[in-house]
């Protein structure tokens, strides 16, 4: 069944990924002789089972300030202030061991980003040359280094170009493999693990595979669309 998108939501980043920018009004009467337009899904393996996710999978910083802010809960902004707060303020560097593509990529790393869009969560552009349509993922890479601060990831992001520092990597594949201990994950926001790193559901961590599911959706977008700029 085709799928018709309408932007009325907080952050809208599937709709702007696709160049959706035009009122509702006009975006729909469009559809009267739509442009037809393959959507790519990620499908995760993972010991609690099976999951989908449109726009992102991801460890480590983010993930970590997603579950101190508990998206199951009533939206807060003094809550998401608190949760990056106390993100900020403690997080530190791991080790994950990865696959992406049979390529060992393992290292000690702040956060990873599997995109399937350009923006995930409240508008984070991390992958400015995603495409939804192209049958592989960007992966995001955060390594640690101290010689760049809060401010700069702060800048970085604002002008949508994180990749241009020296510690982010961006590399694109279709199959990533995640040596998962039990801390937080996230696929789009929902959240697996717990904030003290033990397993919910009783599940115990362990190999997680992600793939791409190239074309899984069908979309139908009205005739006029502007994309997002691409690099």
């Amino acid at each position: 069944m085709p799928l018709a998108l309408a932007p009325l939501g907080t952050a809208n980043n599937i709709a702007r990924t696709l160049g959706l920018k035009d009122t509702t009004e006009n975006l729909l009467r469009g559809l009267a002789a739509p442009q037809k337009r393959p959507f790519d899904l990620g499908l995760i393996h993972a010991p609690w089972g099976a999951s989908l996710f449109l726009e992102a999978f991801g460890f480590g910083m983010f993930a970590q300030g997603l579950a101190f802010y508990r998206p199951d809960a009533p939206k807060s902004l003094l809550r998401a202030a608190r949760a990056a707060v106390r993100t900020l303020k403690h997080y530190e560097a791991r080790e994950w061991l990865l696959e992406l593509d049979g390529e060992d990529l393992s290292n000690r790393y702040l956060m990873g980003e599997l995109m399937n869009t350009a923006a995930m969560g409240l508008r984070l552009r991390l992958a400015p040359g995603a495409d939804p349509s192209d049958g592989v993922f960007d992966l995001v890479l955060v390594r640690e280094d101290k010689s760049v601060g809060i401010d700069d990831y702060i800048v970085k992001l604002t002008a949508g170009h994180l990749e241009n520092l020296p510690n982010v990597t961006v590399r694109r594949g279709r199959r990533l493999k995640l040596q998962w201990d039990g801390l937080p994950l996230h696929f789009d926001e929902e959240i697996r693990g717990a904030e003290d790193g033990s397993v919910l559901g009783g599940s115990e961590g362990g190999a997680l595979v992600v793939e791409m599911q190239p074309g899984a959706l069908e979309l139908w977008l009205p005739q006029t669309i502007h994309p997002e700029e691409r690099p």
